[in-house]
């Protein structure tokens, strides 16, 4: 597992929906809008890792339960069923 991998499954549940910049285990910078974490960590070196830490494991979607997987087929990502 990588350092940035540890990170996220220690740290998820408190940057849920949160786009996050990680430098190995170390966060460089988070917000809810990928271009200010972007702009945040410019120019650092070696470049980070940006990801978004999806909300909650699942979320009402029209009033339905719906799981937040993804699924790929031929090449697409899907959303799961």
């Amino acid at each position: 597992m990588t350092p940035e991998s540890e990170w996220l499954a220690a740290n998820r549940e408190s940057y849920r929906g949160q786009w996050v910049a990680l430098d190995g285990g170390t966060l460089l910078a988070s917000g809810a809008n990928a271009r200010q974490v972007f702009a945040e960590v410019a120019g650092h070196q070696p470049l980070p890792l940006v990801v978004f830490v999806p909300p909650a494991e699942t979320e009402m979607l029209r009033g339905k339960e719906k799981r937040n997987d993804l699924r790929i087929r031929e090449g697409r990502v899907l959303p799961g069923d």
